[in-house]
C-alpha cells in the first residue's frame, strides 16, 4: 500500500487543492479516500482506469466537502441571501466552477437562481 500511496498522492493533493485552495483540507480529503481504499480495495481492481478512479473519487469527496462547509454557513447564520459568504465568497465560486466543468445544467440553474 506504501507504494500505491506514493505513485499517486502527491498528484491527487495538487488536484483536490486546486478546488479547494486549501493544502491542509486537501490533504485530509486525499488521506480520507486512501482510508476508503484500503477499507475496499477490490473496487478498485474492477475499474479499468486506477488514477480515473482515485480522481474521480477525490472530486466527489471535495464537492461533499464543499457542500457540508456551505451547509454549516447557512446554520451559523452567514450563509443568508444578502452576506458576503452567499453572494460572492470562495464556495459560490467554487460551486460555479465544478457546475461549469461538469456540465450539469441544473446545477447551473439553481446556480444563477442564488446570485
Amino acid at each position: 500500500m506504501g507504494a500505491f500511496l506514493g505513485r499517486y498522492q502527491e498528484s491527487l493533493v495538487r488536484f483536490v487543492a486546486n478546488y479547494l485552495r486549501d493544502d491542509t483540507v486537501a490533504r485530509d480529503i486525499v488521506q480520507e479516500m486512501f482510508r476508503r481504499v484500503a477499507r475496499h480495495p477490490k473496487r478498485l481492481l474492477e475499474v479499468t482506469s486506477c488514477h480515473n478512479r482515485l480522481l474521480s473519487m477525490a472530486r466527489n469527496l471535495s464537492v461533499d466537502h464543499l457542500r457540508k462547509k456551505i451547509r454549516r454557513r447557512k446554520h451559523t447564520g452567514a450563509g443568508q441571501p444578502g452576506s458576503e459568504v452567499f453572494r460572492g465568497g470562495l464556495f459560490q465560486h467554487r460551486l460555479v466552477e465544478l457546475a461549469l466543468s461538469q456540465e450539469l445544467l441544473q446545477t447551473r440553474v439553481l446556480l444563477l437562481e442564488l446570485s
